[in-house]
């Protein structure tokens, strides 16, 4: 029987052409464009052997439903949108991609920094309206030698320190943790510090972090109250890490000088969000990791992780097994 492979995306690019040429050579596919309700993916999952998801929430009712179902293979790094603990379960390998958008969402990154501090958006507007010699008169600021404090070190937080030490000859701090892989922090050359001391000394704060309970809105009041009245924050992570309503008095008492958001807590905004009437704030649509280069290597290494599992091999890096669990089962039964 040929395999079957489901393709919830979302709202984002659709699969590689390339991508869908080599699936479509072993599986009968069925993409899925933009969103549908979870009663609808979970019929369309039904008799699949795979899904390939980016956005959409696969939930434990889709996977317990999902007869014939062997591995969910994410077009990314977050895991938040998959009930992991269901999966496993069930014996479903789920993969991820992990360090693959470093390079792309780094570049992202400095590209907020920048417009933040040179107040581009405000620029624009005052070229467009006829105020071109009035925003001269506007405070700016620049990057060059300025102090970076990077929270979450992991592939893109040190991508992101990397840049901006090889273009702006910054200092890079980051906080002292358990997950902190010191091999990276050697290797860029960033300094270990308390977050306490990160907050107090940096100009540009970026958040680098997963989602999950730990770091769930574990950036708020007490974080913007350490910090300069000078700096800025960038979140290119989740947007479930910050505390918005903190972030907004930050911004409205002038705690901090402005932010730089591709991430938000609820994705689109509801209309009477705050912090979408700042001008200290510019914002970007959740978008930092896609470009042509990035979908097309994403969703290459994404197939060919579902084609060498449908042949009983392991997918290989930078491929990541989330539960490898699942593969100790499949040894011991087959034993």
């Amino acid at each position: 029987m040929k395999k079957k492979i489901l393709i919830a995306l979302g709202e984002v690019p659709p699969l590689h052409g390339d991508a869908k040429q080599l699936l479509s050579e072993v599986a009968e596919i069925n993409e899925i464009v933009p969103f549908v309700s979870e009663d609808r993916l979970i019929e369309l999952a039904s008799d699949v052997d795979a899904i390939m998801v980016a956005a959409p929430h696969i939930t434990r009712r889709l996977i317990e439903a999902s007869n014939r179902l062997r591995i969910i293979a994410r077009l990314g790094t977050g895991i938040d949108n998959i009930d992991i603990e269901a999966a496993t379960e069930k014996g479903i390998l789920v993969t991820n991609l992990p360090g693959m958008f470093s390079e792309t969402v780094g570049e992202h990154a400095l590209l907020l920094m920048l417009a933040v501090s040179r107040k581009l958006i405000l620029a624009d507007r005052a070229a467009r309206e006829g105020r071109w010699n009035e925003f001269h008169m506007v405070p700016r600021t620049e990057l060059f030698e300025k102090t970076l404090g990077v929270i979450g070190f992991g592939g893109l937080g040190s991508a992101i320190a990397e840049k901006c030490i090889a273009a702006f000859k910054m200092k890079v701090l980051t906080n002292s943790n358990n997950h902190l892989k010191h091999e990276l922090v050697r290797k860029v050359g960033a300094n270990v510090t308390s977050l306490e001391e990160l907050l107090r000394l940096s100009d540009y704060v970026v958040l680098c972090l997963p989602l999950n309970d730990e770091t769930k809105k574990s950036f708020g009041k007490r974080e913007f109250e350490l910090m300069k009245s000078s700096a800025i924050l960038i979140n290119v992570s989740r947007g479930g890490i910050l505390d918005e309503d903190a972030l907004y008095e930050a911004l409205h008492d002038e705690k901090i000088a402005g932010a730089g958001l591709d991430v938000l807590a609820k994705e689109p905004p509801e209309h009477d969000n705050p912090l979408l009437k700042m001008d200290s704030v510019i914002f970007t649509p959740h978008c930092s990791g896609i470009t042509r280069e990035s979908s097309r290597r994403v969703s290459l290494l994404c197939a060919q992780a579902v084609m060498d599992y449908f042949e009983g091999k392991l997918p290989k890096p930078p491929v990541n097994i989330v539960n490898p669990k699942v593969i100790a089962l499949e040894k011991t039964r087959a034993e």
